[in-house]
């Protein structure tokens, strides 16, 4: 009987080992699997370090992109770039105007006053727009007399358009303008002739509501060219009270 129980004891004792030394290399291996792997001849110091110069990289990186990006918004919308822009449409403006035909012996020199009716006026004073800052299309009527008695009045009918020669002139003086009218003459002398006139002339003053202007051309007549081609000049005032 004694026999049996040493035996029982040693069993027991011999399972207990066993299990200890289980538990022992189960708790080794997680040790090892939870290491964190670095590559070789390096350090977690070096790491830490890697990491925080990338850091530094990319913060540089945005705070160049921004400031790049903060500099062409000012510029793009700088004031000096990106002026005054309005539009009129169907707009009275008042002129006088001149003509000396090469016929004056006989015909004399003819001066009056009319209308000039503005079907569109545009103006971009933008260093971006692409084209002449003023643009207009008119229709013009006028009726001139003759410094000889005997000649009857001159009545003069054309349609026209202008632009100026800058896109972006900043200013409200002497703004240079370029146009060109289609039209004709009726009078008692000659009946009805057409004819063209290009001309050019220059903004004294140009804003929204005020524009003087006065401008000078040369007529072209279809016919009786060597008696009406001759010197054309005009004046002109748009006052806007709306």
């Amino acid at each position: 009987m004694r026999s049996a129980l040493y035996i029982l004891a040693f069993v027991l004792l011999s399972f207990a080992a066993i299990a200890q030394n289980k538990g022992k290399s189960a708790t080794d291996n997680l040790v090892v699997d939870s290491t964190i792997a670095l590559p070789p001849d390096s350090t977690i110091s070096d790491t830490l370090i890697d990491d925080e110069s990338e850091a530094e990289a990319m913060d540089s990186t945005v705070n160049a992109i921004t400031a790049t990006t903060t500099n062409d918004e000012v510029y793009t919308y700088h004031p000096e770039d990106r002026g005054e822009s309005f539009r009129h449409y169907f707009i009275p403006v008042l002129i006088g105007s001149y003509y000396q035909p090469k016929g004056k012996d006989s015909l004399g020199t003819y001066k009056g006053a009319g209308i000039e009716y503005t079907f569109i006026e545009a103006f971009t004073d933008n260093k971006f727009h692409h084209g002449p800052a003023y643009e207009r299309l008119y229709g013009k009527l006028s009726i001139m007399q003759s410094s000889k008695t005997v000649q009857s009045d001159l009545f003069s009918f054309s349609f026209g358009f202008e632009f100026s020669f800058e896109k972006h002139p900043n200013r409200h003086i002497f703004i240079p303008y370029y146009g060109l009218e289609y039209g004709g003459f009726i009078q008692k002398y000659f009946n009805t002739v057409g004819c063209i006139i290009p001309d050019a002339g220059i903004f004294l003053l140009y804003s929204k509501r005020i524009a003087l202007s006065c401008s000078g051309g040369y007529v072209y007549p279809f016919s009786n060219f060597e008696m009406l081609q001759g010197y054309y000049a005009k004046a002109s005032l748009r006052i806007i009270f709306w």
